[in-house]
């Protein structure tokens, strides 16, 4: 949550400043430009991870998506297999039964 804040923080500073305003600061930095390579580069690696973790979660639903489909068709087919067993057995008894009327 803090650094979730501080980014907003940071982003809405950014938004109020003027090209001007961040001109100058980035002129009387030291090292102005280095930092600035810096900071491109760690948003770089903070997107690339967020890419990584956004791809990892979709996965991992997708997965279990699969997984709830295969136990659902599962599922399916032990009652349709226990409901032709229960067929099979009506129809054995009726048959039986006909058997023993005929005698």
């Amino acid at each position: 949550e803090g650094t979730v804040l501080n980014m907003r923080e940071v982003a809405e500073e950014a938004d109020r400043m003027s090209f001007d305003d961040v001109f100058e600061l980035y002129r009387h930095t030291p090292g102005g430009a280095k930092v600035l390579r810096k900071l491109r580069a760690e948003l770089d690696e903070v997107e690339a991870r967020i890419r990584q973790k956004e791809s990892y979660v979709e996965a991992r639903e997708e997965m279990e998506t699969l997984d709830r489909v295969r136990v659902l068709e599962e599922v399916k087919r032990m009652i349709r297999e226990e409901n032709m067993n229960v067929s099979l057995e009506n129809t054995e008894g009726k048959e039986e039964k006909k058997v023993k009327e005929k005698k």
